[in-house]
């Protein structure tokens, strides 16, 4: 039976019975980038904190990851373990996870999903407890220290991105753009040949060998997410006198 006491805020290593572990989790979420952090106790003895990054779709699918993080970590442990508390500051992700409310977008529910099938790879009892932030702060800010960490890794992947548009729109100036039965042509020098490729922004496509080679053969949807421009729809951008970036803005500045 867990002391009434333990509700209101985590018990010290030495209140914990041997082989139960007391798991606290908290994530920090800001567009689209998540941080969570782990800290998990057992008696007499804490564990080094453990953050991950993850992608999530809001703050209660950031703390329903943050609670899957902690039991991973818990499974992780080659240790016996009799049960185990988690504990953390969202409400709404307790309420899904003890049922009072049933999840209906797909992400919740598989995440939820995901955290009873950890529950039962560990064949023990898990009680989920909401706490008060001001009991786990710390683990709140190593939460928050990772999302930051993260939004400058996502940050300096947008710009490499940046760039290499920039280049392959001074490259696409060499390109010449020749329209024909509502088609579009880009026609660039290789050495002493002349090499044409049809070309589109609407949609994204380039019979040139870089685009073929790297995404004319996944389909549409990751194309609209990740797909980058080659140097013949850049050049094809200028000739029509739209903005390169604005076609490839969901490409170019996504988090995930």
């Amino acid at each position: 039976m867990i002391p009434d006491k333990w509700y209101e805020e985590p018990p010290s290593i030495e209140e914990i019975p041997k082989g139960f572990f007391v798991v606290i989790v908290d994530a920090a979420f800001k567009k689209g980038i998540t941080g969570t952090a782990v800290v998990i106790k057992t008696k007499r003895k804490e564990y080094a904190p453990q953050t991950y990054s993850a992608r999530s779709r809001g703050p209660i699918h950031a703390e329903l990851i943050s609670i899957k993080k902690g039991l991973q970590r818990l499974r992780n442990i080659k240790k016996h373990v009799k049960g185990a508390i988690v504990y953390n500051d969202n409400l709404y992700a307790n309420f899904f996870l003890k049922g009072i409310w049933t999840p209906r977008r797909k992400y919740i529910k598989e995440t939820v999903e995901n955290i009873y099938d950890l529950i039962n790879e560990l064949g023990i009892k898990v009680e989920f407890i909401w706490i008060k932030g001001k009991h786990i702060r710390r683990v709140d800010r190593l939460a928050a220290k990772e999302r930051r960490k993260e939004e400058e890794r996502k940050e300096k992947q947008i710009q490499e991105r940046v760039m290499k548009i920039e280049e392959r729109i001074i490259r696409g100036r060499s390109v010449k753009i020749c329209e024909r039965d509502n088609k579009f042509f880009a026609i660039s020098e290789k050495g002493d040949s002349l090499h044409c490729y049809e070309v589109s922004l609407d949609p994204p496509f380039c019979e040139c060998q870089w685009w073929q080679k790297r995404w004319a053969n996944k389909p549409e949807y990751i194309r609209k997410a990740r797909a980058l421009p080659c140097k013949h729809m850049c050049a094809l951008a200028e000739y029509l006198g739209v903005d390169i970036f604005d076609i490839f803005e969901k490409q170019i500045w996504r988090v995930d």
